[in-house]
């Protein structure tokens, strides 16, 4: 398998302690590092390919999908729409990049480049900057 494998995992920003937390209500915000739900993913193959994946949230049972270029991800329950499939790409290290299957230049981006509560997750063309790596940290639930 070329990515880290399937499980429970925390996305988090390679560069400062910042997780992907996603609401229904508030859907793109980052956040710092809790252990609820809300910032908790299951990373579940699909397709043909080993690095196709869903990402889907512990809390809501919902996947990320993009919502164009320079926009925030949202949430949807359709896992059959190619815009809530990513690819993983590892970059070395424990370090991985989320491109759209259906939009290939959209990579899963915090924006801006900021980090710290509130932050957006976002859709952006590659540009290979460290808002769009993140480290899978290992879950047991």
């Amino acid at each position: 398998m070329s990515v880290a494998g399937t499980g429970t995992f925390m996305l988090q920003y390679s560069f400062y302690k910042l997780s992907i937390m996603l609401k229904p209500a508030r859907n793109e915000d980052g956040a710092e590092n809790f252990t609820n739900g809300w910032q908790i993913w299951h990373i579940c193959a699909i397709g043909n390919s080993d690095d196709e994946v869903l990402l889907i949230n512990d809390a809501s049972h919902t996947w990320i999908k993009p919502n164009g270029h320079s926009n925030p991800v949202s949430l949807t329950n359709d896992a059959y729409i190619p815009e809530a499939r990513w690819r993983m790409e590892r970059l070395g290290g424990n370090q991985y990049r989320f491109r759209n299957v259906r939009d290939i230049d959209c990579i899963l981006d915090l924006a801006g480049g900021m980090v710290g509560c509130g932050v957006r997750i976002s859709a952006w063309p590659e540009h290979g900057g460290g808002n769009q790596k993140w480290i899978m940290k290992q879950k047991y639930v």
